[in-house]
């Protein structure tokens, strides 16, 4: 009897801190995807027209939150760690909406920003260490990246409505912190002693250094950050292409993002579900090939009803390859360690932070339709990593056998 009530508190507590997971990855969509709709009230708010560049601070600060993560997670419990990120959003969130002012908003967008980065990196680590089985492993990485799609869908919209009901920036970002709320009374009935590595730290040496990597991880981690890099810097300038260079109307140069991550909600949905009949080393490289054959009809063929159809094929496919790297890549070491994890992140995130730039540079000195073809190219080399580490995985089996 003691084991069946023992049993079903274990398997509540799984379940619990799998939620908690997922609404870390909705928050941190909430704060960065949010920025879109806060951009003219901003620019109002202050008389600056060039407000954009205040945002750089979230995605540096999610960078650092990251790069440090791992080894905060070999010093202290992942319950603290998460009250403490929950404790800077909030906190931040408060002192803006009393006293408004641009060094309050600097502070702001840094304090979500490593709020942001230290959900990604722990929920990452908690989803990979608490499901064993490689298939449920991924198909719960995979509903993480889908309630961060999710987000994307419904935030702009909401903070937009917000707007027009006349609630000043600094409210819709207070009112954003409810999902923070709602963490941090989760974590607090959650037990996650079967996680904390702190405990241990002394006897199993973590390992972020890269001379402990195999061939397979580098693959895999420089893949994850060619792959962000290509997606982000094509859905920030394919809108002025199809304007610009294809001549589209605002409304139809809007509609192959809209049906683009539209389908990508809809494909990191019902993504899981494959995954727990197909193996995902198979996947994988499948789906990165059918995303580059779309991704070029998109960019390529300026027929509108082709490029429509070749948005939402793209999305559909395109959804699961970064979290599928990531739960790939935690496939390559037993028992992988939170700062294995947090690199793949860290990697993941650098192509995140620099597509903007990148972006920029080529379109100021080469154009949009280099742009366009540079993405083209990250895609390729991405494709040309996974085809290596497959390459690699191959060669290490025949040797075992030989």
């Amino acid at each position: 009897m003691e084991n069946i009530t023992h049993d079903s508190s274990s398997l509540k507590n799984k379940l619990l801190i799998t939620f908690i997971c997922y609404l870390c990855y909705f928050y941190t969509a909430n704060i960065v995807l949010v920025t879109g709709a806060v951009m003219q009230p901003l620019s109002e708010y202050f008389h600056n027209s060039n407000i954009g560049f205040a945002f750089t601070f979230i995605n540096v600060a999610m960078w650092f939150a990251i790069l440090i993560i791992g080894i905060l997670m070999n010093r202290f419990s992942i319950k603290l760690l998460l009250i403490a990120a929950t404790a800077i959003g909030i906190i931040s969130s408060l002192i803006t909406t009393l006293t408004p002012s641009m060094l309050t908003l600097k502070i702001l967008l840094t304090c979500v920003g490593i709020t942001g980065g230290l959900f990604m990196a722990i929920a990452s680590y908690m989803i990979v260490h608490i499901y064993n089985d490689h298939k449920i492993r991924a198909m719960n990485v995979i509903f993480t990246d889908f309630f961060f799609s999710f987000g994307g869908a419904l935030i702009p919209i909401f903070a937009a409505y917000l707007i027009t009901q006349n609630f000043e920036w600094y409210t819709i970002y207070l009112i954003l912190q409810v999902t923070a709320v709602i963490i941090l009374v989760l974590v607090i009935f959650s037990d996650f002693t079967i996680l904390n590595c702190h405990n241990i730290a002394k006897k199993i040496k973590p390992s972020l250094s890269f001379s402990t990597w195999n061939l397979s991880l580098y693959c895999v981690a420089f893949a994850a950050f060619l792959f962000l890099l290509a997606q982000l810097t094509m859905t920030s300038y394919a809108q002025s292409y199809f304007q610009e260079i294809l001549g589209w109307g605002t409304i139809d140069a809007n509609k192959p993002l809209s049906y683009f991550w539209t389908a990508q909600c809809v494909g990191l949905f019902i993504s899981p579900i494959i995954t727990r009949f197909i193996p995902l080393k198979y996947i994988l490289l499948t789906f990165i090939l059918i995303g580059l054959a779309v991704l070029s009809c998109i960019l390529y063929i300026p027929d509108m009803s082709t490029v429509f159809k070749a948005a939402i094929i793209f999305g559909l496919f395109n959804c699961y390859i970064y979290a599928g790297l990531l739960a790939y890549g935690t496939f390559q070491m037993e028992n992988a360690p939170p700062t294995l994890i947090t690199t793949i992140l860290l990697f993941g995130t650098t192509g995140t932070a620099l597509s903007t730039t990148t972006g920029a540079f080529i379109n100021q000195y080469f154009g949009l339709t280099s742009v366009m073809h540079a993405v083209v190219i990250f895609y390729i080399i991405s494709i040309s990593c996974s085809i290596l580490k497959r390459t690699k995985e191959c060669l290490t089996l025949k040797l075992s056998f030989s």
